[in-house]
């Protein structure tokens, strides 16, 4: 039927005409969407960098290295000793953990302008923050330091001092104890997962949990000391004025959700460091044990 198909080609055609329409309409709006991410994912890669974030996990990798050469200590033989450090070695590796850190950061942060947060990271008083920071954290590698550190912060405890006001609401802002408590619970678990999938734990998931969570008390204390210590170090040489300053610009909604988007990345390479070292660890305690 001549109608029929004519009828069928109109209907055909002005669906092409209303297609190409939509076309016009959705190209610019998602050209426009895909430009606003490349941006904002260009913002977040300021960011961190800013924040010094290579850096930071380079001193993190020379901390863990640290502690499981402690772990192994005398307790294991030269060959155990040797397949130990070289699983060290590949475990703290600073491509993956930076990879980890920032694809969790980037996912986390969403589409918040950070134009802010970046603006003050950059300009030379949080470059210095971030320098005192880093400084810090390579100092308290240092036991005795850490121990004078902690002794200060100690000291002050309890005190009306005007330097721990404002590290209070710092903390506070940035929720530093409660999230640091959260990683290391995790971690601990992912610990204990490791060593069980290893073969070397033969504990339920239950019994996993309820001894993870019989050190939280302990580990909350033994954080929230450090955490204080640490910015006290930190922060002693900078003005009372500049940490009130970051800490207000934390309780923004961009300064909330960059604290959010870095602890949720540390967090998750922190988990798949602890499994890691579980998995190492039971193999060589089953090494040992032949």
């Amino acid at each position: 039927c001549p109608e029929r198909t004519g009828g069928i080609q109109v209907r055909h055609f002005l669906n092409v005409v209303f297609f190409c329409s939509a076309c016009l309409i959705w190209g610019p709006v998602q050209a426009q969407t895909i430009q606003a991410q490349t941006i904002q994912a260009e913002v977040a890669k300021q960011v961190l960098r800013a924040l010094g974030l290579s850096d930071v996990i380079a001193v993190m990798r020379q901390e863990g290295l640290a502690q499981g050469a402690e772990m192994s200590g005398a307790r294991l033989s030269s060959g155990a000793a040797s397949d130990w450090q070289r699983s060290l070695e590949m475990i703290y590796n600073v491509d993956r953990m930076e990879k980890t850190v920032t694809r969790r950061f980037f996912k986390e942060l969403g589409d918040v302008d950070m134009a802010p947060v970046l603006a003050f990271l950059t300009s030379p008083t949080g470059q210095r923050l971030v320098a005192l920071e880093l400084s810090a954290r390579e100092a308290m590698m240092e036991g005795d330091i850490e121990q004078a550190a902690r002794a200060a912060f100690r000291a002050l405890d309890g005190k009306s001092d005007a330097r721990l006001t404002v590290l209070n609401d710092f903390v506070r802002a940035n929720d530093l104890v409660e999230a640091n408590v959260t990683g290391a619970l995790n971690a601990n678990y992912a610990y204990y997962r490791g060593l069980h999938k290893s073969g070397a734990l033969g504990m339920s998931d239950q019994q996993m949990l309820e001894q993870v969570w019989s050190g939280e008390a302990e580990a909350r204390t033994d954080i929230n000391e450090w955490v204080f210590a640490f910015l006290l170090m930190a922060y002693t040489p900078l003005g009372e004025d500049v940490v009130a300053e970051y800490a207000a610009l934390s309780q923004t909604e961009a300064g909330k959700r960059m604290n959010r988007a870095l602890f949720a990345g540390f967090d998750e390479m922190f988990r798949d460091i602890s499994f890691a070292l579980g998995m190492a660890t039971g193999r060589i305690l089953q090494t040992q044990e032949l």
